[in-house]
């Protein structure tokens, strides 16, 4: 909703959106996986500490999903109780998402905003039908491909919204 009303009103800067994500995201994140690398350690056996290495660089260039679909398929195996970093696979496929969805307000012009919508939807739609399609579940849950549609969902009904506000 904020970077439609952004683009709306002539605003939108793709530089200030990636400035106000990494304000919002980096911080916290590096907080994050420096404790839990100084935690590990000292608690950790060398093979152990070496994926929460991996898995510490991965989360901060966003690709632990990668990572983890690479190197661990299921999410709820019991072994995945010794990656406390495991839990960011779900920041991987949200900035992942960031860094593609803002792209549409540069491509589509402000003279053709419905366009934005419809692209949206389908980009939404043809993500769904790739989760519905009969590839492995690993990848469904770790690939942005496959979620898309969850996130995009989010972003059409912030403009559906939006625009059902200002109408009334």
């Amino acid at each position: 909703g904020i970077l439609y009303d952004e683009y709306l009103s002539g605003n939108f800067s793709i530089t200030s959106f990636y400035l106000r994500r990494t304000r919002r995201i980096i911080p916290l994140t590096l907080f994050i996986t420096a404790i839990s690398l100084l935690i590990g350690v000292f608690v950790m056996l060398p093979d152990d500490l070496e994926n929460l290495a991996q898995s510490v660089i991965a989360t901060n260039f966003f690709s632990n999903n990668i990572l983890l679909a690479l190197t661990t398929a299921d999410y709820w195996d019991v072994v995945n109780e010794y990656k406390p970093l495991m839990h960011t696979w779900s920041l991987g496929v949200e900035e992942q998402y960031y860094l593609l969805y803002p792209l549409l307000f540069i491509l589509v012009p402000k003279t053709r905003q419905n366009w934005l919508q419809i692209l949206l939807i389908a980009l939404a739609l043809g993500s769904l039908a790739l989760f519905l399609s009969p590839f492995e579940a690993y990848k469904k849950f770790y690939y942005l491909p496959f979620r898309f549609f969850e996130l995009a969902t989010g972003g059409l009904a912030a403009l559906y919204l939006r625009d059902r506000l200002i109408h009334h």
